[in-house]
């Protein structure tokens, strides 16, 4: 979670998705512009998204492509 001081980096998946909800897509964006390449690559570690069809793909330490048709 967000540690009392309100430092980003002790956030953890839970707490990210719990405050996804209140945030549009323009909030999204403009934050994305102001961060640096290394900010977005740290972020998006925390991220997980987890996708099931006819297997599982976004699982955490597996690199996953995908092949065209």
């Amino acid at each position: 979670m967000i540690s009392g001081n309100g430092s980003s980096y002790e956030a953890d998946n839970e707490a990210i998705h719990r405050i996804s909800r209140g945030l549009t897509a323009e909030m999204v964006a403009s934050v994305c512009k102001l961060m640096t390449n290394l900010d977005l690559i740290y972020a998006a570690q925390k991220i997980r998204v987890t996708a099931h069809c006819n297997t599982t793909v976004g699982a955490r330490d597996i690199m996953g492509t995908r092949l065209p048709a």
